[in-house]
């Protein structure tokens, strides 16, 4: 054994008192009933039988765990470009106490139980209605109920068919922030008896507000008592979060090709893109909490996606629900061999939205018309030409998707982003809806609606104005697409196409939950937990966030194990936003000592410190 590694377990090792007095401040301050706790723990333990494998899955730890399985389920979309320039000093293996985990699991079984009772006295009756229940319709009703009475503990006012009521008065200025509230509706400050079911009380008698972490405890702890299987999600990327980062990437594309081509850019076109540019950067790169929310089946065949503190309950499509039952199939068996198995995972459908820079990258690789192709075009076209035959003579080959080849595949993406079939429909959303308003408003703004006469005479005795008629044709499929993909991205924001969110890191309800709970205490009430017992016992980024950089006086073997982690994180192609900067510090930093500003405190500013949205 390394002397790295010596020193690593025994610094893990001698975290018994500081973890048994964080156990017992945590099941104090969470639990109504103490005891029920303990019961749960000595329940785990006669039920717990460590094999031969859970042995050997313990001395090498969840990290290296949860990167198996993510291979092997192909969740992580692992960068392979990264796994040749990293290389550790030493691989530091994280072994786990059998007894810790079965405490943290039955820590969260016991907050579960607890939160159920948050949902009143109709709750019991409500699960006896979906066991007795024979169809889809039935369960969504007893789930439409369940989120009702989580609305109006979070204070979310509903109307009679379990609709929010909104003010819909300004909704053109409207823009739902990244912690669920409107810009006007007042701070909630944090702390952690918003995750306490001992505090928040029993409906209709509630007396404190849940965050987002114990909203999704308590629609976590219904879906317990249904015995169907479902999974708590930390959220890494948000549906909205996609639309916007597509939004910019487009952006950047059309930038560099401009750039690339010589086209000369319009005033209204640099003002949109710069626009997008800021906008989308200045919410990207605010200041976040993490979230959770729960994932659960509806039926043998669909999942849901419940998110009532974001306000984005969605169903999932049967591919993805397929997919779902396979991850959920397999934490549960690992659950059995080593508990707190993590994954991530994305959502291909909410995904979809990422097809639209894919497009944009594609256009890109073609050369933009000839300029004297263009003006003779302009000059020689008929003055009885319309809008939509412009569009077909000029655009043809573009609309045909000869020029590209995923342009055929836009039909499955807008029916996956749009929750519609677009068969029938498919030419005229196309060639009226994408290209002829674009045409009208970008191309040729005095034209009359489909009437390009005034336009067309124009271009024959203005030679500015041909001029920038021809620049405009040069970009008119970026101008199309940036359309498109903003009138789809704002329903998705708005909720108009309420999809689920796209990226999460998913775990088995029970640990996760009593991880979670755990380490927000922890990190609110002054860890004394090294790092290493976090990373060995919740193999989660956000644990990562909160404890692995948490302070100067850090060992060697600390040291190293955070680098480790950041590694491993690096190695995946997505991380929650707030944590990025986290993992490229650590791997700057190589392993070697902290310096600056106490981590701990920086997690709790992650954390949304004065805002409502922790995980």
């Amino acid at each position: 054994m390394s002397e790295l590694q010596h020193q690593l377990d025994v610094e893990t090792t001698v975290t018994a008192e500081p973890f048994a007095e964080l156990m017992k401040f945590a099941v104090n301050t969470c639990l109504r009933d103490p005891d029920g706790y303990y019961r749960k723990l000595e329940n785990l333990r006669e039920e717990a039988a460590q094999s031969e494998q859970a042995k050997i899955a313990s001395r090498i730890g969840l990290w290296p765990l949860r990167e198996a399985v993510e291979i092997s389920l192909n969740t992580a979309f692992r960068d392979e470009s990264k796994l040749a320039d990293i290389s550790a000093p030493e691989t530091l293996f994280m072994k786990v106490d059998p007894e810790i985990q079965l405490k943290i699991e039955a820590f969260g079984q016991a907050i579960l139980d607890e939160a159920f009772l948050c949902l009143g006295q109709e709750a019991p009756n409500k699960v006896a209605e979906w066991l007795a229940a024979e169809t889809t319709d039935e369960k969504k009703e007893i789930l439409n109920w369940m989120l009702g009475v989580v609305y109006e503990i979070i204070n979310i006012p509903m109307d009679e068919n379990g609709h929010e009521i909104r003010d819909d008065s300004d909704d053109e200025d409207e823009e739902i922030t990244e912690d669920g509230q409107e810009p006007d509706d007042p701070i909630l400050y944090y702390h952690p008896v918003r995750l306490s079911p001992k505090f928040i009380g029993e409906y209709p008698q509630t007396d404190v507000e849940p965050a987002c972490l114990g909203v999704s405890i308590l629609a976590a702890s219904f879906y317990q008592k249904l015995g169907v299987p479902y999974l708590h999600a930390g959220v890494v990327r948000t549906a909205p979060d996609e639309a916007r980062t597509c939004s910019y990437l487009i952006s950047e594309i059309t930038k560099e090709y401009i750039a690339d081509h010589g086209i000369e850019l319009h005033a209204r076109l640099e003002d949109l893109l710069a626009g997008l540019a800021k906008d989308t950067q200045e919410v990207l790169r605010s200041e976040r909490g993490f979230h959770a929310a729960v994932l659960g089946q509806l039926d043998d065949e669909q999942w849901v996606q419940i998110d009532p503190h974001y306000k984005r309950n969605a169903r999932l499509y049967e591919e993805t629900s397929a997919e779902l039952t396979t991850i959920h199939d397999t934490l549960s068996d690992l659950g059995n061999v080593i508990r707190g198995t993590e994954i991530l995972w994305q959502n291909r459908n909410t995904l979809a939205l990422n097809y639209f820079w894919n497009f944009a990258e594609e256009l890109a690789a073609k050369p933009p018309r000839d300029d004297a192709e263009i003006e003779s075009y302009l000059l020689n076209a008929s003055p009885d030409t319309k809008v939509e035959d412009f569009v077909k003579e000029f655009l043809g080959d573009f609309l045909e998707g000869s020029e590209i080849e995923s342009y055929t595949e836009l039909r499955q993406v807008l029916t996956n982003l749009c929750d519609q079939t677009y068969e029938t429909d498919y030419k005229f959303w196309v060639e009226e809806y994408i290209l002829g308003q674009t045409v009208r408003s970008r191309v040729f703004p005095d034209a009359k609606y489909s009437d390009l006469s005034h336009s067309l005479a124009r271009c024959k005795t203005d030679e500015r104005y041909l001029k920038n008629r021809v620049e405009d044709l040069k970009l008119i499929p970026f101008y199309a697409l940036l359309s498109l993909q903003l009138d789809t991205g704002n329903q998705v924001i708005r909720k108009a196409f309420n999809k689920a969110h796209s990226t999460f890191e998913l775990g088995m309800p029970a640990y996760k939950i009593g991880a979670s709970v755990l380490s927000h205490l922890a990190v609110w009430c002054g860890d004394e937990l090294p790092p290493s017992f976090w990373l060995t016992y919740w193999p989660s980024q956000v644990s990562f966030a909160d404890h692995a950089n948490s302070g100067e006086a850090k060992s060697d073997a600390q040291r190293q194990l955070a680098y480790q982690t950041a590694q491993n994180i690096d190695r995946g192609l997505w991380t929650y936003l707030n944590i990025s900067g986290i993992v490229d510090f650590v791997l700057d930093q190589g392993g070697a000592p902290t310096h600056g500003e106490n981590q701990t405190g920086q997690a709790r500013r992650a954390h949304g410190e004065g805002r409502d949205s922790p995980d």
